[in-house]
């Protein structure tokens, strides 16, 4: 079984590594991560791969469909996030609430 422990995510790990992870902690625990000493869980993304951002864990584009973070040989685009133990809400909406900004980074 796999526990919080086992799901945090690592933006230095490659873009295979990183998106198995999330799959695979889909619906349950979720993969964690941290943003402003908050922790945020991401439970749907798409990993693209012919895209370069920035430094790891770094939100390099954001949009309706939710927003998209720096890794090593391409980026994800998260879809559904869960702050601290709130509901699940779209990527979007939780981006908007919480003024995330290109070149802020997770993981800190």
């Amino acid at each position: 079984m796999c526990t919080e422990k086992d799901a945090i995510i690592n933006w230095s790990a490659p873009i295979d590594r990183v998106y198995n992870l999330i799959r695979g902690t889909n619906l349950q625990p979720g993969a964690t991560t941290y943003f402003h000493g908050k922790r945020l869980k991401i439970f749907d993304a798409k990993p693209i791969y012919d895209f370069v951002g920035g430094l790891p864990g770094q939100i390099v584009n954001s949009s309706a469909d939710g927003f998209v973070v720096s890794l090593k040989r391409g980026v994800i685009l998260v879809q559904k996030v869960q702050v601290n133990k709130s509901s699940k809400i779209e990527a979007a909406e939780f981006a908007e609430q919480a003024r995330l900004e290109i070149g802020d980074r997770l993981g800190e």
